[in-house]
């Protein structure tokens, strides 16, 4: 893997992305592992883009992003390698078209619309009369959902016009995509299997053994992910398998690696998609979103330091892009996705300055394309919101809110405002043992969710809006549920800290309980909507009510939602710590060390390690080997 600073300058050259540099200085890179752009190559793949309307996978990447712009008019696109390495033969006059095509569908798999978009109506100036081009076209438009009708639905129709001079195989595929336009606005539909459009594939992967791409395609269909990791939801095991079958037919092919990490990162094995994390990036280099899926992987596993690697490198990937296509963020909505799993990371990784350093980036970011705001994320209250509660800081929660200045038009981002700023006093309250104080927050916080949900009501029944309040919410808003959902925790929490501070065992035993499980709720995300995992804020309550044992098991259970986190070994070491067996605790503190490698060292929790360590160990933190 490539470090961050090496990535950018290797991918771009005179204004087209290339990775001819880079095989030619960098001895893990050869020919073999990235095959060279040619449309003469074997026949390796046709990547499809899942519609943002048909399926949670897809749902997971396209609901809350806010799309990239696909203007009516784009500027001339440029010739791009190190995209991955698919290759689908068309009909078409033009072998110009045949390499635009190839360069879309490459970009259809790298979910990176824009670029896609630009290629395929290239290739269609190319070749007029080029049904799959038009096809294309329709892919690469309908990647944000119906945002676009007017072009959808035209590009559906020439590539339905030009369809007969097509190949029957190509015939089908255009089949499947007018059956899925058909099928959107058909709600008596309950199972993924019925619609017709999985029919078709089916029909192809039938008629056409050899065809991989439909199997790829009918793999993105059918799957539906995880409840809670553990249950597969429908059609998710029908997919893996085929899935599995495409990556056993072409191991090398960027868009299988890359839809098999999508297809287990959420379950509770993703490291069975371990082997993709690490080639993907070498296999679609120049691609942004391609070189971060690694990460997802990394993270997963509790990797945290290399999936920073994977992340920053996406990062320098998508800065050369911009600079040297002179492109805005709105069009590389990996750019900013990328950035907040970065953030989340660095966090994880104890790696706090860092942390915070992106989080002012994001936000600039954010500033320069309101259409990429992911409405759904709770930084929108303030960029350092994620990192100052992942620690506990309440301070700086309640400094950072009481700077923020949400707009009158703004409610949600006031509700998240106010409701946040409850929890962080009343987290201080419990903590300063003011339990009068932390009760009189929490009070806030409920009564500031109960409004809401009268709010709520009053909007599920027409009747009772009046009707200038039934206007559109402005897109800068943050998303109403995502905002009552994340305080609904946040008041469990802070309910279970105040009854487990009050000897209310059983009580606060439960309020965490329905913590976790409203968390849980939340669905797997992408990074996690809820920066600290309920169970660590239990471990917390615990050991401040010296329950070594209770505080133990919390955390311990943290760790099943976050490998290898530093945050619940440190408490893991504390409660061992407080029980009186110093040798456990010593190993303990070793884990959280070796966790925490990269961390800040003047961080608290790696002062106190070394302090224990000197004290029981006679070996200093800093001085100590690695595990």
């Amino acid at each position: 893997m490539w470090t961050p600073d090496e990535v950018a300058p290797r991918l771009l050259s005179k204004g087209s992305v290339c990775i001819n540099a880079a095989l030619a200085s960098n001895s893990r890179l050869d020919r073999a592992t990235i095959p060279a752009y040619d449309i003469s190559m074997r026949k390796l793949w046709l990547p499809l883009l899942l519609l943002c309307s048909t399926a949670s996978f897809a749902q997971a990447h396209c609901a809350h992003m806010g799309g990239a712009a696909a203007p009516t008019q784009t500027t001339p696109p440029v010739h791009m390698q190190g995209i991955g390495n698919s290759h689908l033969a068309i009909t078409t006059s033009s072998p110009e078209a045949q390499v635009w095509f190839d360069q879309g569908l490459n970009l259809l798999h790298d979910f990176w619309d824009y670029e896609a978009l630009r290629a395929f109506r290239e290739a269609a100036r190319a070749d007029p009369k080029c049904a799959m081009c038009y096809w294309g076209v329709y892919r690469a438009e309908s990647f944000d959902g119906d945002a676009n009708k007017d072009a959808i639905s035209e590009a559906l129709k020439k590539a339905d016009e030009h369809a007969a001079a097509a190949s029957e195989h190509e015939q089908l595929y255009i089949k499947a995509a007018q059956a899925n336009e058909d099928s959107k606005d058909d709600d008596s539909q309950t199972s993924v299997s019925a619609l017709p459009d999985v029919h078709l594939w089916e029909e192809i992967v039938h008629r056409f053994p050899q065809d991989t791409e439909a199997k790829l395609f009918l793999a993105l269909e059918l799957e539906g992910g995880y409840e809670s990791g553990t249950k597969p939801k429908e059609g998710q095991i029908y997919a893996e398998a085929l899935l599995r079958q495409a990556l056993a037919e072409h191991p090398d092919s960027a868009a299988a690696n890359h839809y098999w990490i999508h297809a287990v990162e959420g379950s509770d094995h993703p490291e069975a998609a371990l082997h993709s994390a690490e080639i993907i990036g070498e296999l679609a280099p120049a691609s942004g979103h391609m070189v971060h899926m690694a990460g997802h992987i990394f993270y997963r596993t509790g990797d945290y330091e290399r999936a920073r690697t994977s992340f920053l490198s996406s990062f320098n990937v998508d800065q050369a892009y911009l600079a040297s296509q002179k492109q805005g963020v709105e069009h590389d909505w990996n750019y900013l996705h990328n950035m907040m799993y970065l953030i989340a990371a660095l966090t994880e990784g104890g790696r706090v300055e860092e942390a915070q350093h992106y989080s002012t980036v994001l936000a600039q970011v954010r500033r320069q394309s309101p259409r990429m705001m992911y409405n759904d994320m709770a930084d929108r209250a303030y960029p350092q919101l994620p990192v100052d509660l992942r620690y506990g800081n309440w301070s700086a929660v309640r400094d950072g809110l009481n700077a923020s200045h949400p707009k009158p038009d703004q409610p949600n981002l006031n509700l998240m405002r106010t409701g946040v700023l409850s929890f962080a006093a009343g987290m201080q309250g419990v903590e300063a043992n003011q339990l009068p104080q932390a009760e009189q927050q929490s009070l806030a916080l409920d009564a500031a969710l109960w409004r809401q949900s009268q709010i709520a009501d009053q909007k599920d029944n027409p009747s009772a809006v009046k009707p200038s309040s039934q206007h559109h919410a402005p897109t800068s808003d943050m998303d109403s549920k995502s905002a009552v959902n994340f305080l609904a925790i946040a008041a469990l929490e802070l309910r279970g800290s105040i009854a487990l501070a009050q000897q209310h065992w059983e009580e606060g035993a439960k309020l965490f309980a329905q913590a976790q499980i409203k968390e849980s709720e939340l669905g797997y995300n992408e990074p996690p909507r809820y920066f600290r995992p309920a169970q660590e804020m239990a471990g917390d309550a615990y050991l401040r009510a010296r329950h070594w044992k209770d505080a133990e098991a919390a955390y311990q259970r943290a760790l099943a939602l976050r490998p290898h986190s530093g945050f619940a070994l440190y408490g893991i070491a504390q409660a061992k710590a407080g029980a009186g067996d110093l040798a456990a605790a010593r190993q303990s503190y070793a884990e959280f060390r070796t966790a925490w490698a990269h961390a800040d060292t003047h961080l608290p929790q790696m002062q106190s390690a070394e302090a224990f360590l000197v004290q029981h160990s006679g070996t200093a933190l800093s001085s100590a080997p690695l595990a």
